[in-house]
């Protein structure tokens, strides 16, 4: 009789101590597991003017939704550490532009394919997913070749006058991955790029920003922003 109940004992302890071993071999070290919270969201855009129609893979797979110049998949989840963003011409399937970005956990990323300096290139962006309501989140950069090679960018209230205003975002490169969200209150604003340095305007628009959200806007060499909404 007491044999036995020490057997059952044993077993029981056995089974507890290997659900605690999986548990802990869960929850440290190794590769997370893909899907859950705190993995890293990455999405897609095609800003190449030409070819007329891409494919955008990381690590293999399709990014959804990219169709043609100024579409934006999805956020997608993958796992961290070094990934590999690939464009393709959807016609031939000719390699157009590869980048190895390094995704770490709990972070959101924008991975855009447009025509470089000198060829066909991938810019990563880090992406904000943490606003306050009532303000509101904006970042600008260079995505496609045209106008001037360096510009300067003013956000302000519709109207005002610029001719004596710092740049909100100056100095802005084609592929700058450097330019940082600006916070504001949430509100209707007027956004105007010009030449690095000058007053003379290359883009005007305005845009609402709704409180708690973050926007980026990107120059593809055409007449209007291209604008994302990155929460």
């Amino acid at each position: 009789m007491h044999r036995e109940t020490e057997m059952r004992i044993k077993s029981t302890f056995g089974f507890t101590s290997a659900l605690i071993a999986a548990a802990i071999t869960s929850g440290c070290g190794g590769s997370p597991t893909l899907g859950t919270a705190s993995n890293p969201r990455a999405r897609a855009v095609d800003a190449f003017q030409t070819p007329t129609s891409v494919t955008a893979t990381i690590d293999g797979t399709v990014m959804t939704g990219v169709s043609g110049f100024g579409s934006v998949s999805g956020y997608q989840v993958f796992n961290n550490g070094s990934r590999t963003a690939m464009f393709t011409d959807a016609s031939t399937a000719a390699t157009l532009a590869t980048q190895s970005p390094i995704f770490t956990l709990n972070s959101f990323y924008t991975v855009i394919g447009y025509a470089g300096a000198s060829g066909p290139a991938i810019m990563v962006l880090s992406d904000s997913n943490q606003v306050s309501s009532g303000q509101a989140a904006i970042r600008v950069t260079k995505a496609g070749v045209g106008g001037a090679t360096v510009v300067d960018v003013y956000v302000t209230t519709p109207g005002a006058d610029i001719v004596s205003a710092s740049p909100t975002f100056a100095g802005v490169t084609l592929g700058d991955t450097s330019q940082t969200y600006r916070v504001m209150a949430s509100g209707t604003y007027e956004v105007r790029e010009t030449a690095a340095g000058a007053k003379n305007i290359i883009l005007d628009q305005q845009f609402t920003l709704g409180g708690g959200t973050a926007t980026t806007l990107l120059d593809v060499g055409t007449s209007t922003f291209l604008r994302l909404t990155d929460k």
